[in-house]
């Protein structure tokens, strides 16, 4: 029996980060859905802007999150849902010590309506090439933000 690797994200991470590659993934193999249903999509990136409205900055970072767990729920995967709630889980804990939420999350609303308009355009290739570079920025901001916490 073949000894399977772990999947990796392609490029360094911290491991909180690695499930978060397979937003990608899931995006990448829309082109064969007949008919995605994006209503979670829909819904979290509504709660972002309720959110925004409301000034409530810990409650945009959840609805971002719940933006990635209805994403990779598209997949149909018991499985990554699981990695994607531990993924998740994680996050809160990294994004709970966040000196500045505002900051931190207010720029992926933006890109999560954006994904959300391509999807919905059925744009699949635009949308997992917008998702591969949301995610780099994220990455970048994320190290930074963990590394100013350490120093």
């Amino acid at each position: 029996m073949r000894k399977i690797a772990p999947r990796r994200a392609p490029f360094p991470v911290p491991a909180i980060l690695d499930g978060a590659a397979a937003d990608v993934d899931v995006v990448s193999g829309a082109g064969s859905w007949s008919s995605p249903d994006l209503q979670g999509l829909r819904d979290a990136t509504a709660e972002g802007e309720r959110a925004v409205t409301q000034r409530a900055w810990p409650a945009l970072g959840s609805a971002n999150m719940h933006f990635h767990r209805e994403l990779g729920a598209l997949a149909g995967s018991r499985r990554l849902d699981e990695t994607m709630e531990q993924v998740l889980a994680e996050m809160r804990l990294v994004f709970s010590v966040m000196a500045d939420p505002h900051a931190f999350h207010a720029p992926y609303l933006a890109e999560n309506q954006k994904l959300l308009r391509l999807l919905e355009d059925e744009r699949y290739e635009e949308a997992r090439a917008a998702l591969a570079h949301y995610l780099d920025i994220a990455e970048a901001q994320l190290l930074r933000a963990m590394d100013s916490l350490a120093g």
